[in-house]
């Protein structure tokens, strides 16, 4: 999570009154936020469970917070999240075993239809 993730957070939960839902701009939460906010920013929030993403049409967003705080230190869940999502990141082995597999059933594929043809041809 970002500083402006925080921010964004403190913003929406400001506006929302009983925990209902608000229409921001873009434009207006780079005002109040005092920072470069992008899309992400919010669609970071929403992901991970800090606000409701009811709807998002370009640079305007339906947002609801969900009462879920930030943790205390960003740079640790920043980390963890990373930390988690590491292995995600390369499916090159998989990819690798899977790409061989459809060469070698392939190959037998097409050993077994010579078998065939030169079979059939021969009686």
């Amino acid at each position: 999570m970002t500083e402006n993730a925080s921010r964004i957070l403190s913003y929406v939960s400001s506006l929302s009154t009983d925990g209902k839902p608000v229409v921001v701009e873009l434009d207006e939460l780079t005002k109040e936020c005092s920072g470069d906010i992008q899309p992400r920013d919010v669609k970071e929030l929403a992901l991970n469970g800090y606000i409701k993403l009811l709807y998002s049409e370009g640079e305007t967003f339906c947002v609801q917070p969900t009462g879920k705080k930030l943790p205390a230190n960003t740079a640790e869940a920043t980390s963890e999240t990373f930390r988690t999502s590491e292995k995600h990141k390369s499916p090159g082995i998989s990819f690798k075993w899977g790409f061989l597999g459809g060469i070698i059933g392939g190959i037998l594929v097409v050993l077994v239809a010579i078998a065939v043809y030169f079979v059939t041809k021969t009686m």
